[in-house]
């Protein structure tokens, strides 16, 4: 598992942090926020083309094995 992902953050409502603190800046917590979104992006487009490879292997793999299966069946239907 990835660092990143194994990390445990405190996601706090902005309401929360409003009612926490006397003054906020949203630039800051704007771009913050940003930043994160973007990270997990990345994180989710690398996961879902090392999936998509496996699928695609695995895709071959059944036809391959399907064409092998069918070409038994014709040998057996021929007895």
């Amino acid at each position: 598992m990835d660092s990143a992902r194994g990390e445990h953050k405190d996601y706090r409502f902005l309401s929360e942090i409003v009612a926490n603190e006397k003054e906020l800046d949203i630039r800051a917590y704007t771009l913050k926020i940003k930043e994160e979104l973007n990270k997990l992006e990345d994180e989710c487009i690398t996961d879902f083309l090392t999936i998509n490879k496996e699928v695609g292997t695995l895709y071959h793999e059944l036809n391959k094995s399907t064409n092998i299966l069918n070409k038994i069946e014709k040998v057996v239907d021929s007895f």
